[in-house]
């Protein structure tokens, strides 16, 4: 899901999430090969979190090409927790950077330094789980936006849970932007390991962009 939640991993745990991605929109078709999310729980409160990937891009009419996508560095602090105080809640800054300049001339990842500062927070509602991100994106080259999501989840069997999820993006004046419709589902292979998957389509999106779908497919793995 593109909305994230306060859960964190715990005291001296990993979790490593690898991937592949697929978009296409209009005449453009690209994707992450593999798209990487490296978790580590200090205490039972903190993240620290570090991701990156490989983008493949094909525009109509020309080869493919690829290169190194964007990397980004965050931290989560969850300050309430649902057992105790009724709701979770956290804050998730994360700065976003390009590692190499040739991705950037290359098209394959837009230019600029971006800083996001979202909360999210968590309650289970009878067997759905309900969770809710806002926050703004910031950015050093280009407009600067607000983000939001929500994510209703619920368990259909003891090891597969299912999720559908609205995300959306608009411009800090609050003008229409994008919004984005996920399904998705986790699959618990064992006591370390996980199916995690989704499909969307942008129900929305500012003028001149084309709409485009999105999938996600990857493995979770704890240690």
């Amino acid at each position: 899901m593109l909305t994230d939640d306060p859960d964190t991993p715990g005291n001296g745990h990993v979790e490593l999430d690898i991937a592949a991605t697929v978009q296409r929109g209009g005449s453009q078709q690209s994707g992450e090969l593999p798209a990487i999310d490296l978790n580590y729980g200090v205490g039972e409160h903190i993240q620290l979190n570090l991701e990156t990937s490989y983008i493949v891009s094909k525009r109509s009419g020309q080869g493919p090409i690829g290169g190194a996508g964007n990397a980004s560095a965050a931290v989560k602090w969850r300050f309430l927790d649902q057992e105790s105080d009724g709701i979770s809640m956290s804050a998730y800054p994360r700065v976003e950077w390009n590692p190499l300049r040739s991705s950037v001339r290359r098209g394959l990842v837009e230019d600029g330094t971006r800083l996001l500062l979202p909360v999210q927070i968590a309650r289970r509602v009878g067997v759905v789980d309900l969770d809710t991100e806002v926050g703004s994106l910031l950015s050093s080259i280009g407009r600067c936006e607000w983000i939001y999501g929500l994510v209703a989840g619920t368990a259909v069997t003891s090891s597969m849970d299912v999720m559908a999820e609205l995300h959306g993006t608009a411009r800090t004046s609050l003008a229409r932007d994008g919004l984005t419709l996920n399904i998705g589902l986790r699959r618990k292979l064992s006591a370390s390991a996980s199916l995690i998957a989704s499909l969307g389509r942008d129900v929305r999106s500012a003028t001149g962009v084309p709409l485009s779908s999105v999938g996600y497919f990857g493995v979770q793995l704890m240690f």
